[in-house]
């Protein structure tokens, strides 16, 4: 992996994601659900919002996938993350725990399902360049290291998390996520797939 820069980048692109997305769906929305007084009904909304996101968004690269650059996805999908977090950062910074009518839960279904939109093609990304730059006898190895870049992501983002919000900076945090998001997108301004 170390002899080949695009697989490298795309370990530490996908670890970035997974710092987000983790700490995000296992932590970040439930915590703020309850500081919000939501109930555990609107956190299942939202979950199912990204979800349907990733969905649609499989199910677009499915049908067009053979259409678009790898690279150019590569580069615009952190953005659209970014700003369905961006959403979710401007809602989650208003006081709306007291108004029963506010349609601010309804702002994070959508800025989770943007987030969804933009996450889902990820893995199928993944799975092309892995199996067009790896030869076939080293693509045990390689996908396991892979792997294990990938994954580290996973306790880093939950410990950011938990520390954030413990210190109840809610704005903090998702200003680190979309940062990140950021940095990811821009991994891919210059160069390309190569092996």
């Amino acid at each position: 992996m170390l002899s080949t820069p695009s697989l490298l980048k795309l370990g530490i692109y996908d670890l970035i994601i997974n710092i987000v997305a983790v700490a995000l769906l296992s932590l970040t929305l439930p915590v703020l659900a309850n500081i919000n007084d939501k109930q555990a009904v609107w956190l299942g909304i939202w979950l199912t919002c990204f979800a349907f996101g990733t969905t649609l968004t499989t199910l677009a690269y499915t049908f067009l996938g053979h259409r678009l650059s790898v690279i150019r996805l590569l580069q615009l999908t952190p953005i659209g993350q970014a700003l369905g977090l961006s959403l979710l950062l401007w809602t989650f910074g208003r006081d709306w725990s007291f108004d029963p009518n506010s349609t601010a839960p309804l702002l994070v279904g959508f800025g989770m399902f943007v987030y969804g939109l933009n996450l889902g093609v990820g893995s199928v990304i993944d799975a092309t360049v892995l199996q067009k730059l790896v030869p076939e006898d080293k693509r045990g190895t390689v996908f396991s290291a892979f792997s294990s870049i990938r994954y580290t992501g996973v306790p880093l983002g939950i410990f950011i998390s938990g520390l954030l919000l413990e210190q109840n900076n809610t704005a903090m945090l998702f200003a680190v996520f979309i940062g990140l998001l950021i940095i990811n997108s821009s991994l891919w301004f210059r160069g390309s797939l190569q092996a």
